[in-house]
């Protein structure tokens, strides 16, 4: 796993921080009654973007699907 993005750039480097800012954004959400969401994607032949171009171009391009997306 390379990083996990949210609408604000922030990265997630590993599970275990996803897991717990999910976390700490649904207990917020059951408080406030905020809006809460949360989108997977699977991009079919990205690893190819990666491999191709290196990680950086492929960040760049996860972003403007998320972008895109949101």
């Amino acid at each position: 796993m390379y990083g996990l993005y949210d609408f604000g750039g922030y990265v997630f480097g590993s599970k275990a921080s996803l897991m717990v800012q999910l976390d700490y954004l649904y207990a917020r959400y059951k408080r406030q009654k905020e809006v809460f969401s949360f989108i997977i994607m699977d991009i079919d032949k990205f690893k190819s973007v990666n491999d191709t171009y290196e990680h950086q171009k492929g960040d760049e391009v996860l972003k403007i699907i998320a972008s895109i997306t949101l």
